[in-house]
């Protein structure tokens, strides 16, 4: 079987769909079925090597007209290929999918109203709080356009229960099946433990890292606790994220540590002769940097 595998990003890009198309490419070849992709890139990025074609799109250009190059480029793609699978660019293979009759599932990972208006800083309300709350109009909109298009793919997918039952409640009619995110399990016998727990993901509220942490620092505070039955005080430091303003002031000071850190090795490579012949030389002329501007 020919297969069409769709997303908005592709590694060597950071993010779940540049990761997770690689991976079922790579399934889907091992089980004799050919694949190929369609994806966005930044115009000054250079395409990425692969064992199947990868078609790009260039990221950086004027939305409608990318828009609409996607779209015909899906369509003559698609036209080659007996399914679909889209993992992003949901709208545009929607809009395809109006004018070629293929099988097609997208993958949805998440509400991407209410991303969006949490990265504008348009609401602080829980992915639930929002889509219990009046929306307004452009988020009305976003929504039944969201919605207009998952119900132009035969089959949606997604990583959880509560997103199955959102997606449902927008109006979502299509079949809509839970899959878990899975990953590639490692024999412990052949790793060297150094942590307990790692976590990978966006450094976002909504991916909940402090609940992470608490229930972790809650199951050693438990462990001290059966260990210890007599306990009676227990002091506990935790480092936490700084400041607003203590994160511009430390990033300040690495951006000027790189650059007397260049300035050191320039005046190195001029005057290495020099320290060679008298390594007291260093002392005698000595170079204080106090700015760096």
């Amino acid at each position: 079987m020919k297969c069409l595998l769709i997303s908005g990003i592709y590694r060597p890009e950071i993010g779940g769909p540049a990761t997770y198309l690689p991976t079922l490419a790579k399934a889907l070849i091992k089980q004799s079925n050919q694949v190929e992709v369609i994806t966005l890139k930044n115009s000054s990025a250079p395409a990425q090597p692969e064992a199947w074609p990868v078609s790009y799109i260039t990221r950086d250009q004027n939305l409608l007209i990318r828009f609409i190059k996607t779209v015909i480029l899906i369509i003559r793609k698609a036209k080659l290929t007996e399914s679909i699978f889209s993992n992003g660019l949901i709208q545009e293979t929607a809009v395809a999918l109006i004018f070629i009759n293929r099988k097609s599932v997208a993958k949805v990972v998440g509400d991407p109203v209410w991303e969006r208006a949490r990265n504008k800083g348009l609401t602080k309300l829980s992915i639930n709080e929002f889509n219990d709350s009046k929306l307004k109009i452009n988020q009305k909109f976003q929504r039944w356009l969201i919605c207009w298009s998952l119900n132009r793919f035969d089959r949606i997918t997604c990583p959880s229960l509560e997103l199955k039952s959102l997606m449902q409640g927008w109006g979502v009619t299509k079949p809509i099946e839970f899959i878990p995110n899975g990953v590639d399990l490692i024999s412990s016998s052949s790793v060297n433990k150094e942590f307990d727990l790692i976590s990978v993901c966006r450094l976002v509220s909504w991916k909940n890292l402090d609940k992470l942490i608490i229930h972790k620092v809650s199951e050693y505070v438990k462990k001290l606790t059966d260990y210890f039955p007599n306990l009676q005080l227990l002091y506990m430091a935790i480092d936490g994220v700084p400041l607003f303003a203590k994160m511009i002031e430390q990033k300040k000071r690495r951006t000027i540590g790189f650059f007397v850190e260049e300035v050191n090795r320039k005046i190195l490579e001029l005057y290495r002769t020099e320290l060679d012949i008298d390594p007291n030389i260093n002392n005698t002329n000595e170079i204080n940097y106090n700015k760096v501007s």
